[in-house]
């Protein structure tokens, strides 16, 4: 994925809409900037099918259906935003790291390495790293 580049993804120039150009359009800017395989595409009557193979493409590459039959991109950024928002857990330890200074949170990262390579128990941990904080605390 050489091509993934924000300013690039944001300038697309695209034409909008349901039409059959502007789909073609959206799967040719998505194969291009993310350098994967065009789908084989189906059509009836004039108009792309949503085929076994073309499903299997957009949950292969994770692409948005709904941009690509309808250009919309509400779709895709509540998806994100979903996954990429910070929980109030996840903003609570943000703000208690943030008190941390960076000896200190080497302290709970090397912690937090022993518990996610199964070596150690967060029980028995977390009690020395907190002991490891405040000798160091103390030595300042």
């Amino acid at each position: 994925m050489t091509n993934d580049n924000a300013t690039l993804a944001h300038d697309t120039a695209l034409p909008v809409g349901f039409t059959l150009e502007a789909q073609h359009a959206r799967i040719d800017w998505f194969c291009k900037h993310f350098e994967v395989e065009r789908p084989v595409l189906e059509y009836e009557d004039g108009d792309m099918l949503l085929s076994d193979a073309l499903m299997e493409w957009i949950k292969r590459e994770g692409v948005s259906i709904d941009w690509i039959f309808c250009g919309s991109a509400s779709c895709a950024l509540a998806v994100y935003r979903q996954k990429y928002r910070f929980s109030p857990a996840l903003e609570e330890i943000g703000t208690i790291l943030g008190q941390l200074d960076n000896t200190e949170k080497s302290i709970v990262m090397a912690g937090l390495k022993l518990v996610a390579d199964g070596k150690a128990k967060v029980d028995d941990v977390f009690p020395l790293v907190s002991q490891q904080i405040e000798e160091y605390r103390a030595e300042r």
